[in-house]
């Protein structure tokens, strides 16, 4: 049992290690530079907590497990949810998704009201810190005595307090300075991968008479051009969603790739929902009443640290979530790759101790798949540049015969959710009944 942990950023990645280490460890500190936003407030350090979010399987799973109860208080307190395949209807790759009952069920919250229940679950623990307001300087590196040796000691503040630690784990997100600090430690700078997206999204939340939407959830995707190289319109760049969430209110985002961004004007909002490849978000939002503001973030690129292959790292400091991998949003895979891997260092701690080379391998083991499907997607465009999967090109001509299969066949889509949900692994998709379904010549229509 270790006697002391700390996790640097109170994000939803923070508040998942924190939780993690409730089960290893006698105290463990929380430090988040934000303000306590007290409530379902969105914090200033997470722009994107004012934009839509959904928790896919695996994430909600993982939730259940590091937070128990949770899942039923966010129903409580309003959140929307139900089948996958039943309450959302999905627009991807030029086709309609079919509406059945999976038993596959998901929660739709805002991300405030998300952060708010496991704060307050994290702290009702005992020997749990939670210190908002405490921006950190930079671990405590103490060197042993040659290059690529070494543990960490504790966390210097801002404010030029110590505290010591057995474990620090960096949940600090996209801007994590651990590449920095590993190299100025004498790890050397873990390799990056990265895929330019050129993305931008804005959102708000929305007030939707009852009778304007039967269902849950509309998501209108991209249209991807025939072929990669083939040159893109720009309306194809362009996709939306729009959840049902707690307060019987709607949360709406628009998002484009490669400088095709929705504007922030209410008016001319409505008017580019009307270039998406369908009219329906468009016709929610004639009858939607915008309350509060509408609100853009920007994500130029999707980047991954490959932690795992460096050489060596200190002996007791793991890197964990976006400061890991931060991908494309429009996927909604970061907050449960995030919980995921939470739930995979609890249990390597567990029964084995803190060995970061072997926990940095596993979450590289669970990003792996998401990560590639990510970036196989995103070059579908010409636009797009950066790292790409092995083999890319076999991957979208076998995705697009899966796509048009997944719009007809229910065993097909309902296979390529447990995918999306990040419940089984692509390779899934090769059992020898699913692969006939898949390659099966279309039929021709009159």
């Amino acid at each position: 049992m270790l006697d002391h942990a700390i996790v640097m950023g109170g994000s939803v990645a923070g508040l998942c290690a924190a939780a993690a280490l409730t089960d290893v460890a006698k105290r463990v500190t929380l430090l988040e530079r934000d303000a306590d936003p007290r409530g379902a407030l969105a914090r200033k350090g997470t722009p994107q907590g004012h934009h839509a979010h959904v928790l896919l399987n695996l994430g909600a799973r993982s939730l259940a497990s590091l937070f128990p109860g949770v899942l039923e208080q966010l129903r409580e307190r309003g959140a929307v949810h139900g089948d996958a395949a039943d309450i959302c209807r999905w627009f991807i790759h030029g086709q309609w998704r079919p509406s059945f009952i999976k038993g596959l069920e998901i929660s739709m919250q805002t991300r405030p009201m998300l952060e708010a229940c496991l704060r307050e679950n994290l702290q009702a623990r005992p020997g749990v810190e939670l210190r908002f307001g405490a921006a950190i300087d930079e671990p405590i590196f103490v060197s042993g005595g040659r290059a690529g040796a070494g543990r960490i000691a504790g966390v210097r503040l801002a404010s030029g307090e110590q505290l010591d630690a057995d474990l620090v784990v960096d949940a600090t997100g996209r801007g994590s300075k651990s590449p920095k600090w590993l190299e100025q430690w004498g790890f050397g700078r873990p390799k990056q991968q990265v895929v330019e997206l050129g993305l931008a999204y804005v959102s708000g939340l929305f007030e939707i008479p009852r009778e304007a939407s039967p269902i849950e959830a509309v998501m209108i995707y991209p249209l991807p051009p025939i072929s990669p190289r083939a040159p893109t319109h720009a309306a194809n760049m362009r996709g939306g969603v729009a959840f049902h969430v707690e307060g019987d209110r709607w949360m709406v985002t628009q998002f484009g790739y490669h400088g095709e961004h929705a504007p922030t004007d209410l008016s001319a909002f409505r008017t580019w929902a009307g270039s998406l490849a369908k009219p329906d978000l468009h016709q929610l939002l004639e009858s939607a009443t915008l309350i509060g503001e509408l609100r853009k973030f920007a994500y130029p690129k999707q980047v991954r640290h490959l932690y795992e292959k460096l050489g060596r790292l200190p002996s007791n400091y793991i890197v964990h979530g976006d400061a890991v991998c931060s991908f494309d949003p429009v996927f909604g895979q970061g907050m449960s790759v995030a919980s995921a891997e939470a739930v995979i260092m609890r249990q390597m701690i567990a029964s084995k101790g803190v060995r970061p080379k072997s926990i940095q391998a596993a979450f590289g083991r669970l990003i792996d798949d998401p990560w590639q499907l990510a970036a196989a997607e995103a070059h579908l465009w010409s636009e797009t540049h950066g790292w790409k999967p092995p083999g890319v090109g076999i991957l979208h001509k076998f995705t697009a015969r899966m796509h048009g299969a997944a719009a007809v066949d229910n065993e097909v889509y309902s296979a390529f959710l447990d995918v999306v949900h990040l419940d089984k692994r692509p390779t899934s998709l090769f059992k020898p009944r699913l692969l006939r379904k898949i390659l099966r010549k279309p039929k021709p229509t009159s």
